[in-house]
């Protein structure tokens, strides 16, 4: 399980909210959600946002990777420095997925910003 989806759980418990509430609410199964809480399931940006709605929490604390310094009292360096590793590769993964997000949206507003062009040539033209 990764650190979003534990969030994600984490967050529903605390709200007691069941697992079919928050699937009903995104239009989906309930075992497509466990799917989401396990960490199976990659989220887009668009279904993350629409699950911190849901859960009633900023989606950027749904992203961020909170790491107390006393986690490390007790470990090792080796250890310390696997759990930066770790977060790095998850910042990146995020990132990716942000940036993913991103690109088709932009495409989407291309299409748009032509369909919406074509119409006012249209109009433009019959007057």
């Amino acid at each position: 399980m990764n650190n979003i989806s534990n969030k994600i759980k984490l967050r529903r418990e605390q709200l007691n909210f069941s697992q079919e509430y928050i699937a009903e609410h995104l239009g989906i199964s309930q075992p497509a959600y466990v799917k989401i809480e396990k960490g199976v399931t990659k989220l887009d940006f668009e279904r993350l946002l629409k699950i911190s709605e849901i859960l009633e929490i900023d989606i950027n604390e749904l992203l961020e990777k909170q790491y107390i310094v006393n986690n490390f009292k007790n470990s090792d360096s080796s250890t310390a420095i696997g759990m930066v590793e770790n977060l790095h590769q998850e910042n990146q993964k995020t990132n990716e997925l942000l940036i993913q997000t991103l690109f088709s949206q932009i495409s989407d507003l291309k299409e748009e910003n032509k369909r919406l062009i074509s119409i006012l040539e249209k109009l433009s033209s019959n007057k």
